[in-house]
């Protein structure tokens, strides 16, 4: 019965009691005051002798520290070019080469000229010097963004959504690159100068304005001047080229004759020479004029020059001495956390007690320990809590910290990727993860037990994870129960988790085990008053206390959520006569001042376009690039029944002009999760109550949903990119309900092998179950194989690809068409060991469909197997002698190579037995150990298969947990032991049969709920059940209950 088988340098440590920690009022995106408050932490002085990481700390530039209203007030009477070397850093600042760089990393270049005269350098540098560039960067992983916005500005928009259109992507490239990659053109105008009542005083204090200061001034001092800014370079067009022209209204546009403003421009040219190295003249010559229009020529040297001094920054900043290594997924998702962790722990105010009791909780001695649960209603700020003691636990050297943020990046929110990213960044690569997803979900407490282990055998004191948001995690009916949590940790494990009242916090408060919980409670008056005075401080504002009052009276002014977006709102209302009564207008609870707040963006910074990205990012699967948005946006209509605003002109573009993008950033900055430097990452609400209030203003229709879908599957119908066409395509698709076209996505060659792997090979198979079912997919896959996916691909990438089908059909239980697959490019090349690998594999599970060894189906699994088996280790043994079985990499993999071939030849069962012993890889073990308890089932000596299943099975609880593939498969091979001896020994008995029975009923239980009660296995055990009930026990009606939920469409048994 039951034939089947299994398939830092430490730095000298701080007196933490008497320090102070940097706090910031919570607010999205990084957008926070530098303010910072004392909070004295005297519990945390127990672990003032540890070890500390050197802290990430981001410096201000020194004119950015500077008081301008001081500095005028000091020099009263002079004008900007005799103030403006005060703010100007001593020396050449500091750019820091990232030569360990293996990802890719976004460089952002900013434009910055007067508008009526350098039409013609812009032209240049779009359709010939700009397309140089961006081949370039990509060959070294670097993804260019002009920032040019002075085409395309709204008509309509004010002068601080003008300024602060440009000055904030300044602010974004500073973020990005350290200083902004700048690049100046100055001819023989000096540009708008706003007068001292059109620039608000915010921005006068932020970035340092001052009377006289033409916008394309204030730029190159923002960008390049202040910061004696390395990676800028500036071009002075010599005017010589205006002496040709005979037409005076031609001239004027190119010349300024206003006094004052040839007196700054002469200044401006004299201190960019004077202060800057990279100042360069050129020398252009008239071309035509031609419709009113003047042609210039001569720009292969400027352009040239360009180029040089970019690449040379580029080259220093970001080498290419790593790019050719490619970033793991665990690399790229590690590293997408951190960010958010850094941006959301710069904030934090307020919660000194809370931080006290997560770091006691940390530190303390315990013989057991168990989670500690972080709960609060929405925008309490919970996230940042989290992040702020993630980023604390971090800092030492002696833990090891891991953090998940759900919802913080594309896939977060699958509970499969959680614990993957657990598996990958605490146990060893040798470590295989489990392929099914419900057989991963129940491997948490195993991940989290060896890695106590790993953490002892380095020393490390601690284990500290820290999950966020748990009532984010996708909620199939089970994640939310949180089964897959354990509640008893080893002595060296601490776990905080955070959750919204609900289902999980209710999961967490049953069961015997009673979890501390901290409660995140409203601000008190006091801290909201700190908060908000903060918050408006940064930005030169002030509330008279009456103001104040009214303010952190407010019903939602306890959330931090809700009083950042208050203060926000306040700080940009012009009127301040009218602020009493702006204040009393502000909505009292967090979703109706979301949607208060999201009203004002979209009228001020620009209506559709802000409606449009709103939808388009909340109708996505992960977020959108911010490339995807501008190419998105681009589409008309923009809205559902919309037509075009016409904004666009009659010049063709690909995308939105970066000054209307820059724009709609500017006005929804604080509702988006960063996307993060690499260029890869997504723009995304980075609160769900953002999202609900989005769909409840926007998305209300089933129409209007399905239009944005529409839309976003058209756009990545399209798409070059195979990764995010495989991300968002097959979603939309299936949200659509046209199973059709999904079919046909699925099947598209790019598509299918970014979906076919670790990662996501069950969301593959989920997407194929709505599509249709798992015959029409592997017919598909076959007629694929036969046309597009072999279609100019040589001999070795053919091989590949058939290859990789047969694997996936295999795990639709398709093996017959697998079997034909793969024994046609075995004929074809007989040498090729991962086909050999896969067919050895395919009898391997294909055989556990069979209840007896004499059935023709078994027999043919049991011929064919040994035949490719002898060959799949000819094959393997070669490579991996080669690769030397020394390494443990390797070795592993060998040995898990011959678990299937074992099955066919015991010796190779040995062998690999030998390998996992040598390695002490006790997963391997597992499976070996009760293959080898099946080859020995019938020596005379009992004892000794018996031990072997003893070990297996004790291994198989560690390794892999209660439900698990390999160890039902232990509980069978162990009654099948039983079974057996007492067909041939009597003596056995009635005990012996017990046993055997309790066996099969654990492998049949353990089935029944991994792989579903019709599934080809599970019909197998339950059969074996039957056959005991009735042959040994006489328990016919029992068996009958069986019998009746027997679905066999195959003959199993005989």
């Amino acid at each position: 019965m039951g034939s089947a088988a299994s398939k830092k340098k430490s730095k000298v440590p701080e007196n933490r009691a008497q320090s102070s920690v940097k706090a910031n009022t919570e607010v999205k995106g990084g957008q926070s005051s530098n303010a910072s408050v004392n909070l004295k932490f005297t519990a945390v002085s127990a672990f003032s002798r540890k070890t500390k990481k050197e802290t990430k700390v981001v410096k201000k530039s020194d004119w950015q520290k500077t008081d301008i209203g001081e500095l005028l007030r000091n020099h009263e009477g002079k004008k900007w070019y005799e103030i403006i070397d005060f703010l100007k850093s001593t020396s050449s600042s500091n750019v820091v080469p990232k030569p360990e760089r293996k990802g890719w990393k976004t460089v952002r270049l900013f434009v910055s000229s007067t508008f009526k005269d350098m039409h013609n350098e812009r032209e240049y540098l779009v359709k010939k010097v700009f397309p140089q560039l961006k081949v370039w960067c990509e060959e070294r992983k670097l993804h260019l963004v002009e920032c040019d916005l002075r085409w395309g500005v709204p008509k309509n928009s004010d002068t601080r959504q003008t300024l602060m259109a440009c000055l904030s992507e300044l602010d974004r490239c500073r973020e990005e690159n350290t200083l902004p990659y700048f690049l100046g053109m100055i001819s023989e105008r000096y540009g708008w100068v706003p007068s001292e009542d059109e620039v608000p005083s915010d921005v006068q204090s932020r970035y340092k304005w001052m009377s006289g200061l033409s916008v394309t001034s204030l730029e190159i001092m923002v960008g390049a001047y202040w910061d004696v800014n390395p990676n800028a370079i500036f071009f002075l067009r010599n005017p010589n080229f205006l002496s040709s022209l005979d037409d005076e209204s031609l001239v004027k546009s190119f010349v300024d004759n206003e006094a004052d403003s040839k007196d700054s421009l002469t200044h401006l040219k004299d201190k960019l020479k004077a202060n800057h190295s990279q100042v360069h003249e050129y020398l252009v010559e008239v071309d035509k004029v031609e419709n009113g229009g003047l042609q210039l020529s001569g720009l292969e040297k400027f352009g040239s020059q360009v180029l040089d001094h970019m690449k040379a920054r580029l080259s220093y900043q970001y080498p290419a001495d790593n790019i050719h290594l490619s970033q793991s997924q665990a690399e790229i998702l590690k590293a997408e956390h951190e960010a958010y962790m850094e941006q959301r722990s710069k904030i934090l105010l307020g919660r000194d007690e809370i931080i006290e009791q997560l770091t006691s909780y940390v530190h303390d001695i315990q013989d057991v320990a168990h989670p500690i649960v972080l709960a609060g209603q929405p925008g309490a700020g919970k996230s940042a809590i989290m992040a702020y003691i993630a980023n604390l636990m971090d800092d030492y050297d002696d833990f090891k910290t891991f953090y998940h943020f759900v919802g913080a990046t594309p896939g977060s929110t699958e509970l499969p990727q959680v614990i993957v990213r657990l598996w990958q960044e605490l146990l060893p690569a040798t470590e295989k993860i489990p392929s099914d997803s419900d057989e991963l979900i129940r491997s948490v407490t195993t991940i989290i037990n060896k890695a106590s282990d790993i953490i002892k055998r380095k020393h490390l004191k601690k284990l500290v994870i820290i999950l966020d948001a748990l009532n984010q995690i996708d909620d199939d009916g089970k994640a939310h129960l949180l089964h897959w949590l354990p509640r008893d940790l080893p002595d060296n494990v601490r776990v905080i988790v955070s959750t919204l009242p609900g289902t999980c916090l209710d999961s967490l408060r049953m069961g015997s085990v009673k979890l501390k919980e901290i409660q995140v409670n409203p601000l008190d008056l006091r801290t909201r008053r700190e908060v908000i005075t903060q918050y408006l401080a940064e930005y030169n504002k002030t509330l008279d206390d009456n103001q104040l009052e009214m303010l952190g009276s407010k019903p939602g002014a306890g959330i931090p959520l809700w009083l950042t977006l208050a203060c926000e709102e306040l700080r940009v209302f012009g009127n301040f006569k009218l602020l009493d009564s702006k204040i009393k207008d502000l909505a009292s609870d967090l979703p109706a001042i979301i949607e208060q707040v999201l009203d004002r963006v979209v009228r001020e910074y620009g209506e559709e376009l802000v409606i449009a990205t709103l939808c388009l990012i909340e109708c996505s699967r992960f977020g959108l690039r911010e490339i995807e948005l501008l190419e998105l946006l681009y589409l008309e209509p923009r809205l559902p029944g919309g037509t075009s605003d016409g904004t666009f002109g009659s010049k063709a573009q690909d995308k939105l002009p970066m000054a209307q993008w820059a724009l709609v950033y500017l006005g929804l900055t604080k509702f988006l999760r960063p996307a993060g430097s690499s260029g890869e990452g997504r723009l995304d609400f980075y609160h769900r109550t953002i999202s609900k209030a989005v769909r409840k203003m926007y998305l209300q229709s089933d129409t209007d949903q399905r239009w944005w879908h529409n839309r976003l599957a058209h756009y990545f119908q399209t798409s070059n990119n195979a990764k995010r066409k495989s991300e968002e395509l097959p979603y939309h698709l299936q949200v659509l309900g046209d199973k059709n076209k999904l079919q046909d996505c699925l099947v598209q060659r790019e598509v299918f092998e970014e979906l076919y792997c670790a990662s996501t090979r069950t969301q593959l198979m989920a997407y194929w179950r709505f599509a249709a079912d798992y015959d029409v997919a592997s017919d598909l896959y076959n007629i694929s194989l036969n046309t597009s996916y072999t279609k100019n691909l040589n001999a070795v990438e053919s091989e590949n690809i058939t290859v990789k089908v047969s694997w996936f059909l295999i795990d639709l239980g398709q093996y017959e068409k697998a079997e034909s697959l793969l024994v046609n490019v075995i004929d074809q090349n007989n040498g090729c060991a991962d086909a050999l690998w896969a067919i050895v594999e395919m009898f391997y599970r294909r055989a556990l469909k069979f209840v007896y060894g004499t059935h023709p189906g078994y027999k043919h699994c049991r011929l064919q197997g040994t035949k490719y088996g002898d060959m799949c280790y000819k094959v393997h043994r070669k490579i991996f002698c080669e690769k030397s079985l020394d390494v443990e990499e390797s070795a592993i993999h060998y040995g898990e190579v011959l678990i299937p071939c074992g099955y066919f030849n015991s010796a190779y069962t040995k062998e690999a037995c030998q390998l996992f012993t040598d390695h002490n890889y006790k997963a391997g073990l597992a499976v070996t150990y009760y293959m080898l308890g099946e080859n020995n089932q019938y020596n005379s000596d009992f004892d000794i298969p018996k031990d072997y299943f003893m070990k297996s099975l004790q291994l198989c609880l560690a390794e892999f947990g209660p439900v698990h593939e390999n160890t039902a498969r232990c509980y069978q091979l162990y009654g099948q032991l039983f079974w057996n001896r007492s067909i041939s020994d009597p003596s056995f008995g009635v005990q012996g049969d017990k046993t055997c029975l309790s066996m099969y009923q654990h492998e049949l239980a353990i089935l029944e709920e991994l792989l579903g009660p019709n599934h080809p296995t599970t019909v197998r055990s339950r059969e074996d059940v039957i056959i005991i009930l009735e042959d040994k026990f006489s328990k016919y009606d029992e068996a009958a209950v069986l019998r009746a939920k027997q679905d066999i469409k195959e003959n199993i048994v005989s």
